[in-house]
Formats: C-alpha cells, structure tokens, sequence
C-alpha cells in the first residue's frame, strides 16, 4: 500500500502560513511606518509590528518550496524546464498587463492654467 505524496496537491496550512505573512506585512505597513511612539502602548505596537519585516521572507520561502515542487514534479516530463518558465513568463505577462491596463495615464501639465515653465 503505497502512499501518493504528490507535491503539486494543495497543502491547506500553506494557505494559513500565506495569512499570517499577509497580515505581518500589512502591520508593518499600516501601524509601524505610520505612527512614532508616544506611550507604551504604541511603543509595543510598533515593536510587534517590526516582525512584518519577516512577512516578506514568508513569502519568498512560499514561493520556493512551491516552484521547486512543480519542478521536481515535472521533471521526467519532456522539456519540463522550458515549459516551467514559459507558464512563469505567462503569469507575470498577464500581470503586467492588469497593471498597465489598471494604471491610471500620467497627466500633462502642459497646458493647464497653474502650469508654471
């Protein structure tokens, strides 16, 4: 009786581990970079909040375990690595494109009334 341990399967506590560094980058950006400390209350705030810092290594560690897993998955399948980064380059083709799409134009200031040369 063998067992499948797949590595492409989902693993839900990733998903909680993702949460925990979400909400360590966003402390960090919302109440460290936004406050200075006047009291003991804001002091431990913004010391706790340091930790978000470590949110961001979460992710990397994230993105790895996972990128690695779909190549050792892959591996003995013909041109793995090649069709690896062309799903890569596709995924972050189309996020550029959401962003550029989603981004608002830079106005010109030529020829408005308050422009000054």
């Amino acid at each position: 009786m063998g067992t499948d341990a797949r590595v492409s399967k989902h693993i839900p506590e990733l998903d909680g581990v993702r949460g925990a560094a979400i909400v360590l980058v966003m402390a960090l950006h919302f109440v460290n970079n936004a406050i200075t400390p006047t009291n003991l209350f804001e002091r431990a705030a913004v010391t706790i909040t340091n930790y978000g810092l470590w949110g961001v290594d979460l992710f990397f560690v994230l993105s790895g375990f996972l990128i690695t897993g779909i190549l050792v998955e892959s591996k003995n399948a013909p041109g793995y690595f090649r069709n690896f980064f062309v799903r890569r380059r596709a995924a972050h083709l189309s996020a550029v494109l959401r962003r550029i799409a989603g981004a608002p134009r830079p106005r010109s200031r030529r020829g408005t009334a308050g422009h000054r040369s």
